[in-house]
């Protein structure tokens, strides 16, 4: 029969598509003497279980006939479903969010987050699909006629790692066709500059409408938002808190992560509970072919991560990570220590290169650990457990005795613009020299905090258009800190320096989370996402001044249920849509929320897409963000009420296009977004009572806000070199009943403008880069009044010219920014084999090339001064505090896998 075929496909010039089992040893021996084609294949297999489908004139697929019970032989499908799964060549593990492209067509899909696809109604003629993933070559896969079930392979792209000449490297970033969705491929970190750890958040500032002018990777702010604003998603569990070595660097382990997916804004359906942004991470199963073990260390920290395949199509990893700075103390974790523990008071008092014997005593110290078993014990089902754990722990001595050196007094604030690099703050005057006094300083302060994440999931393909995920995740948090200050001064020198004060804050938070979402694929245009969670939180926080409570101890517990639908369709071939509604009801004020959600993608070429996106946000827990400004304790979190403390809410409005050609990727989105029930947390003494308690409640004052802008991004994404080049514009204000009279302001986490630029060259077995970034500086505002402390314990505002020692200020005045930012990161590193199995880099990087001395924060300090050092009437005097961004700082690291 084979041969027959053959025949027939040479004299008729058609392709015949089939299944050889079909034929296997079946034998003909028939003279046909037919004209057409159509006759000739039905005398051939009209006595055999065979049926034929001509295509287009050119094709033939040949199909098992199938009969009834009544025997009447069935007509074959016009249309099958198909599934699959896409790997990973050299581990076996299964690809997240990988895309499938029919091509010759406008039909595509993306996997899910176990690397499973559905293609529905597909014809069953042969078609060719492109299957892409970031960090992996692109793969072409042809579909063979009549199969439903498909395991794709790709190969990760690991160009430093080959002899001959590279032509192309792996890309770190794609942006999506989706609204403010981008995909980052943590492979690629190890590349890029680095203060010790390939950071993710650290990388994630390197994408247009992220912050990168403020350097530590504490919280992140996306589009104008503060921290607690972003979903950060981690296995099936909220991550609260995600820095370690106070920011310097972020909570999660590279080693331990697999995928993350970037959501700017305008986010489906599924997601909720923050209106600014998702950050959804996916950790690795670990390599189910061998067992790997990698080892690392640089000049803060050292990490161990290990993948073992088990029995029964299972996987274990196991990574870990821990500075070592209590037992050896580089000068590059002196230097992040130095940074980190910053006093500005102590700062300003002496010079630490010029005299370490005065130098803060600091110990910082954090590590974290991931475990993750994953098993598979069917073609359909997919079990993972996935536990995090991670704590820090700082404790920080500043010791002063001598000559302090004091800013010189604040000039009247001018109007003006933001300040360039070197030149002063916009609205005030060159300064003079400044003064220097004898004085006596003592500052304590003692922090801890961690986190614990356990997240488990099944996930289950219950047909060939139908997947289910379940997940169930658990995340903890804990905050700690306690302060105290002494300071004294001779007030014969002509400035006295007076406080004594302690501050010890808690803040607990626990998070439990049940989900269940499901994937329909109805057809090839048409695919229903539906589910349902719930989300419980306690949370408890207390603060206590000079032993005694200040602030009575908040405790509450709240819990949300919610569902949601979306509608992914075509009612056009070139027209995608989403439509999404979620529902949400609150139980601590009993109320439903519902929060639609619509967004399109339009293809107007095979190149060029114009997408946008409209939708409502509700936030149901807050970080509240005190008026302190001299930045001790910390921001803690809270559950609102609906009347204290509002619920947030969110409108976004997106639009933007998106075009790609072979080298480059053209991404722009512009955005609206307001922002109703902001909190700002005021420390106002003028709401206390004499011999009364201070009320909690009556410090919550309600706020709106809006942020607009524009992101902008051009990739280049195959060659030796790769990079990008982004700019962000936002325009953010706020307001708030409680400050200026209800009156627009800016707040200190606008930037306006950023430029940042991300350079990568591959030459053989060396791997070079460079980052920049130049953004406008960020506000500040400067205090009106000042809350102090009484003999007799009762707390009232003074006006600044009244001598009492001060406790909080209040941030009342008009927003001043901050000199330009500007900062050039280098690095290089070189990649090398060892054994039959063993791999390696040795990498050198230096943060803040040119040692710009960049404008962290302000804080300011109230002296109280002779103004001409004889003795005379002392005056109440404002001092600012500038606290420095990190300097020229160099780093060394070794990497190695086996």
């Amino acid at each position: 029969m084979k041969q027959a075929l053959a025949t027939i496909s040479k004299k008729y010039h058609v392709k015949i598509a089939y299944d050889s089992r079909l034929v296997k040893g079946i034998k003909v021996n028939q003279r046909i003497n037919k004209k057409n084609l159509q006759e000739t294949l039905t005398q051939l297999l009209q006595q055999h279980p065979i049926r034929f489908s001509i295509v287009r004139g050119n094709k033939v697929v040949l199909f098992k006939k199938v009969t009834d019970p009544d025997n009447h032989p069935k007509k074959p499908p016009e249309t099958i479903n198909i599934t699959g799964k896409i790997k990973d060549a050299t581990t076996g593990e299964l690809l997240p969010f990988a895309n499938i492209r029919v091509l010759d067509t406008r039909r595509g899909t993306v996997t899910n987050v176990d690397g499973i696809f559905a293609l529905a109604n597909m014809p069953i003629t042969p078609a060719t699909i492109e299957v892409s993933y970031i960090g992996y070559e692109t793969k072409n896969y042809a579909l063979k006629a009549g199969q439903t079930k498909y395991i794709i392979k790709l190969t990760p792209i690991i160009s430093q790692l080959k002899e001959v000449v590279v032509e192309y490297q792996a890309k770190m970033v794609q942006p999506s066709g989706d609204v403010g969705q981008i995909s980052i491929n943590p492979a690629k970190f190890s590349s890029l500059p680095n203060l010790g750890e390939n950071d993710i958040f650290r990388t994630l500032q390197w994408l247009p409408g992220i912050n990168a002018t403020n350097e530590t990777t504490a919280g992140l702010s996306v589009r104008g938002s503060t921290p607690d604003q972003n979903l950060i998603y981690f296995d099936g569990f909220s991550v609260y808190h995600t820095d370690h070595f106070l920011g310097i660097f972020s909570a999660f382990n590279a080693n331990a992560i697999k995928d993350i997916q970037v959501y700017k804004g305008g986010f489906p359906a599924k997601f909720g509970g923050r209106v600014s942004s998702v950050i959804d991470i996916t950790g690795k199963a670990g390599d189910q072919y061998k067992t790997k073990v990698g080892v690392g260390m640089n000049m803060v920290s050292s990490n161990l991560f290990v993948e073992v395949p088990l029995k029964h199509n299972a996987s274990l990893l196991i990574a870990g990570r821990r500075s070592y700075r209590d037992i050896f103390a580089s000068p590059v974790s002196d230097s992040l220590a130095n940074y980190a523990s910053s006093q500005p008071r102590i700062r300003f008092l002496f010079d630490p290169k010029e005299d370490r014997e005065q130098a803060p005593s600091t110990k910082v110290n954090f590590y974290d650990l991931n475990v993750k078993y994953t098993i598979r014990p069917t073609k359909k089902d997919i079990l993972a457990l996935s536990v995090y754990n991670g704590k820090d722990d700082v404790y920080i001595s500043s010791e002063f005795e001598g000559r302090a050196k004091l800013p010189p007094p604040q000039k009247k604030p001018k109007p003006g613009g933001g300040g360039g690099p070197g030149n002063p703050p916009s609205g005030e005057d060159k300064a003079p020299k400044k003064r220097e006094v004898d004085v006596e300083m003592l500052v304590n302060d003692q922090l801890e905090w961690g986190n614990t994440g356990v997240g488990f999931r099944w996930g289950r393909l219950w047909s060939q258009k139908f997947y289910s995920n379940v997940k169930l995740g658990y995340s903890r948090y804990y905050g700690i800190y306690a302060g105290e200050s002494i300071q004294k001064q001779d007030e014969g020198d002509g400035v006295i320096l007076k406080e004594e004060d302690s501050s010890k804050q808690n803040n607990d938070l626990d998070d439990i989370t049940f989900r269940w979402d499901n994937d329909w694929t109805i057809d090839h245009s048409h695919t229903l996402s539906f589910g349902l969670m719930s989300t419980y939180n306690n949370i408890k926080y207390k603060q206590l001044v000079d032993n005694e409570y200040l602030f009575e101890s908040r405790s509450t517990t709240g819990t949300q249920y919610t569902l949601y639908v979306q509608d992914a369709f075509r009612p056009a071939k070139r027209l995608q849509v989403n439509a999404g509604l979620r529902f949400t009801y609150y139980n601590l004020n009993q109320t439903p929320y519902v929060a639609p959600r619509l967004s399109f993608q339009y293809d107007a070429t095979k190149k060029l897409k114009f997408k946008g996106a409209a939708g409502k946000y509700y936030q149901f827990i807050s970080q509240i963000i005190t008026s302190d400004l001299r930045e001790s304790g910390f921001d803690f979190w809270t559950l609102p009420d609906g009347e204290n403390i509002p619920i947030l809410e969110s409108n976004h409005l997106i639009a933007g296009f998106t075009l790609q050609t072979n080298l480059f990727t053209i991404d722009v989105e512009g955005y609206y977004k307001t922002l109703n029930g902001l909190v700002f947390y005021d420390f106002d003494a003028r709401q206390v009572r004499r011999g009364e308690i201070i009320d909690n409640d009556e410090r919550y004052n309600p706020g709106n806000g809006v942020s607009q802008g524009v992101d902008i991004l051009l990739q280049k994404k195959k060659g030796k070199y790769t990079g990008w080049l982004s700019y962000s514009f936002n325009d953010l204000t706020y307001q708030f009943r409680a400050i200026d009279k209800n009156q627009p302001f800016t707040p200190s986490a606008s930037t306006p403008h950023e430029f940042k630029s991300v350079n990568m060259l591959s030459l053989g077995r060396f791997d070079f880069s460079a980052t920049f970034v130049y953004g406008t500086g960020r506000g500040y505002r400067l205090p009106k009044g000042f809350a102090r402390r009484i003999q007799d314990g009762e707390l009232l505002l003074e006006d600044k010219n009244v001598r009492q020692t001060d406790l909080h200020a209040l941030a009342r005045g008009k927003t001043l920014r901050l000199p330009d930012y500007s900062r050039l990161d280098i690095a290089a590193t070189f990649n090398f084999r060892f054994g039959r199995r063993g791999k390696g880099q040795i990498s050198a990087s230096v943060f803040n090339l040119y040692g710009q001395k960049n404008i962290r924060s302000v804080t300011f300090e109230e002296l109280e001064i002779d103004p001409k050092g004889k003795g005379g009437k002392k005056v109440s005097e404002l001092v600012r505090f500038d606290v420095t961004q990190l300097g020229f700082t160099p780093n060394l690291a070794l990497n190695i896998i086996f």
